[in-house]
């Protein structure tokens, strides 16, 4: 059945699929995130919204209906879906991480950093949430500290990070603080 399933998210439209399909729970999340994946926003977001309204896949709903509204700007209401999507599943790594990123665009940069480390307590070999960690405190005028943000930022190199400029910032750093052995490696 799950062939049969997966052949039909290739329609890409809800008024397409044969009715034994419209109330499966799989399809209907699926097709949220095909439609996600192929840019159509407006039909995604509908999607997880009944997801939702259904009490389907909820926390995974939420969690992608948050991301849209963050890719989007609408921060609020990012959010609201996001900290929804940790209401149904406590230890949401990638929940957390967004919902931070939300805080951070809002210029919340505390909240940002207190979600970010809760991911990164919940999934410490991620090095996504330790670089973003560096570069809150290498970036960020308030709270800047490069002795912090060096922590971070090595960190994620040993989770093996494949972003380029943690690399780079961490030679600028052991630049900076005239560590030219470290900074040349």
């Amino acid at each position: 059945m799950i062939s049969d399933q997966n052949s039909i998210l290739s329609l890409n439209s809800y008024d397409h699929l044969p009715l034994q399909f419209r109330n499966n729970p799989y399809v209907n999340y699926q097709l949220g995130l095909t439609w996600k994946a192929m840019k159509e926003n407006h039909k995604a977001l509908g999607q997880f919204k009944y997801c939702i309204e259904n009490n389907l896949y909820l926390a995974e709903s939420y969690y992608e209906a948050g991301c849209l509204y963050n890719a989007n700007y609408d921060l609020e209401n990012a959010k609201y879906y996001l900290q929804e999507a940790i209401k149904h599943k406590e230890r949401y790594a990638d929940a957390y991480f967004e919902l931070g990123m939300a805080f951070f665009a809002s210029q919340n940069t505390y909240l940002a950093l207190d979600n970010i480390y809760t991911a990164t307590q919940i999934d410490p070999l991620n090095p996504l949430y330790t670089a973003k960690i560096g570069d809150m405190y290498f970036s960020n005028l308030t709270m800047k500290s490069y002795e912090k943000a060096l922590h971070y930022y090595l960190a994620s190199i040993e989770n093996k990070t494949d972003d380029a400029g943690v690399y780079f910032k961490t030679g600028w750093i052991y630049n900076h603080i005239k560590d030219y052995a470290n900074a040349i490696k």
